[in-house]
């Protein structure tokens, strides 16, 4: 039951673009452009990363980000990674650059 809840609180939490801003907000923490492009890129071997099997353990890679401003924190799974990515792929026009704050 409690994956069935996580699956359904991650499916319900989307990317937005604030019109105003030009950033991307994902689970309250602000991303430029420039932001979701290293994350993209500094997660890749981690969450590419390729483990032996094992009958006791599953490996599940995360990345956990903290948002030193403003405090806010989430550790992001890889289905969560890839929705930010295709959101950021589909907005990336509007979304504002560090150099614009």
């Amino acid at each position: 039951m409690i994956q069935l809840r996580n699956l359904i609180t991650e499916a319900s939490d989307k990317p937005t673009l604030d019109s105003n801003t030009g950033l991307i907000y994902y689970f309250d923490i602000p991303f430029t452009s420039e932001d979701v492009t290293e994350l993209m890129n500094g997660s890749k071997s981690i969450l590419n990363a390729k483990f032996t099997s094992n009958r006791q353990f599953e490996i599940q890679p995360m990345v956990f980000i903290k948002d030193k401003v403003n405090g806010g924190n989430h550790t992001f799974s890889v289905s969560q990674l890839a929705i930010l990515g295709a959101f950021y792929n589909k907005n990336k026009n509007s979304v504002a650059s560090r150099k614009d704050f």
